[in-house]
C-alpha cells in the first residue's frame, strides 16, 4: 500500500472573505441607527459593552492607561450616590447614565488592549467621523421633518407603566426634532438618533474634531469629499439645534489655541443672563489670549457691548462700517435693516 503525493492545499481564506482592518469600530458606529429605530438605545451601550468585555476577559491581561483609576474612583462614586435615590423614576435616569460611563471604560480599554494590526487609530478615527456624518444627517432629518414621531418596537413591546416613565419613553418613542418656539415661529431642534437634542449637540460637537482629523489624513478622495460636503452641511441642523452644545463646541474650539474665533449668532435661543455670560466671556478671551473674534449677531445691543467695530450688512452685502462709539451715538438701528 502507498500514498499517491498530492499537491500541497491552500489553506489561506481568500482576501474577499477576510473583514478588513478595523471592522469592528465600523461594525459599533453601523449598528447605532439600527439601536435607535428599534428603540433599544436606552440600553445599547451596555449590549456593545458585553462581547468587549467578555473578549478581554478570555484574552486575560488587561492593560489600563495611567491615571485611569480616577475614572474608576468617578464610577464607584456614581454608584455610591444612588443612595441618594427616593423615586424609582429617577432610578431608572441614574441607571442609564451609570451604565453609559461603565460601558463607556469598557470600550475604551478595549480599543487600549487590542493589537494596533487588528483595530488601527486610523479605523477607530475614521469610524469616529463616519458616526459625525450620521449626527449630521440625522440633523436634516430633523430639519426636514420636525414633526415626524413615531412609535417603535420597542415600545410596543414593553408594559405601557414603563414605556410611559419620561426617560424610557423618549428613547423608545422616536421622534426627528423636539418643537420649540423661537420669536413666535416653531423651530426643529435635531435629535434624530439620540433622545434630546441636547444629546444630538454635544455629540456632534465631541465627534467634529475626529471629522476634521479623518478629512486632514484621508487617502480616498471620496471619503475626504463626503467629509467636506458633510462639514458645509452641518450649518444648517447646528443653527437650528439652539442647544447649550455652544458651550462644548466653544470649548473644543479653543483647545486647539487659535488665533480667530468665528461666532454664529451665540445668544439664539438663550436667556439674557446667559447671553451676557457668553459674551462676557467671549470679550475677556479676546482681552487676555489676543484672540481675534468675528462675530455674527443680530442682538444689537448685547454686540456692542464687547465689540470695536461693526459691520452692518444687508442682503449679504456690507452697507455700513462704524466704530463702535458711533454706532452708540444713533437713537435707532432699526432704519438699517
Amino acid at each position: 500500500m502507498f500514498r499517491v503525493p498530492a499537491d500541497a492545499v491552500d489553506m489561506r481564506v481568500p482576501r474577499e472573505y477576510v473583514l478588513p482592518r478595523g471592522w469592528q469600530a465600523f461594525a459599533i458606529v453601523a449598528l447605532i441607527p439600527l439601536w435607535w429605530l428599534i428603540g433599544a438605545s436606552f440600553f445599547m451601550w451596555p449590549l456593545i459593552a458585553f462581547p468587549l468585555i467578555a473578549a478581554m476577559v478570555v484574552r486575560g491581561r488587561i492593560l489600563a492607561p495611567r491615571r485611569f483609576g480616577i475614572w474608576l474612583l468617578f464610577i464607584l462614586w456614581v454608584i455610591a450616590s444612588g443612595v441618594e435615590l427616593s423615586d424609582p423614576s429617577r432610578a431608572l435616569a441614574w441607571g442609564w447614565r451609570l451604565s453609559f460611563y461603565v460601558a463607556g471604560a469598557a470600550v475604551f480599554l478595549y480599543l487600549v488592549n487590542v493589537p494596533e494590526r487588528r483595530i488601527s487609530t486610523r479605523a477607530v478615527v475614521n469610524a469616529m467621523a463616519a458616526l459625525w456624518v450620521m449626527v449630521v444627517f440625522g440633523g436634516w432629518l430633523g430639519v426636514a421633518f420636525p414633526g415626524m414621531n413615531f412609535a417603535s418596537p420597542m415600545e410596543k413591546l414593553l408594559p405601557h407603566g414603563l414605556s410611559q416613565n419620561q426617560y424610557v419613553y423618549a428613547h423608545v418613542h422616536l421622534e426627528f426634532a423636539q418643537i420649540q418656539h423661537f420669536l413666535g415661529f416653531p423651530i426643529g431642534r435635531p435629535e434624530t438618533f439620540f433622545a434630546y437634542t441636547n444629546a444630538w449637540g454635544s455629540a456632534f460637537a465631541m465627534l467634529a474634531p475626529c471629522a476634521i482629523c479623518a478629512m486632514l489624513q484621508a487617502e480616498s478622495r471620496a471619503w475626504k469629499m463626503l467629509l467636506r460636503f458633510a462639514m458645509a452641511a452641518s450649518i444648517v441642523p447646528v443653527v437650528f439645534s439652539l442647544n447649550r452644545g455652544l458651550w462644548l463646541s466653544l470649548g473644543l474650539a479653543l483647545m486647539s489655541g487659535p488665533k480667530l474665533l468665528m461666532l454664529d449668532e451665540p445668544s439664539l435661543g438663550l436667556a439674557p443672563s446667559v447671553v451676557r455670560q457668553i459674551f462676557d466671556r467671549v470679550r475677556h478671551l479676546a482681552d487676555t489670549e489676543g484672540l481675534s473674534v468675528l462675530l455674527l449677531e443680530q442682538n444689537v445691543a448685547q454686540a456692542l457691548r464687547i465689540v470695536d467695530r461693526v459691520y452692518v450688512m444687508r442682503s449679504g452685502r456690507v452697507i455700513l462700517e462704524e466704530t463702535v462709539e458711533q454706532m452708540r451715538q444713533r437713537d435707532s438701528y432699526w432704519d438699517l435693516f
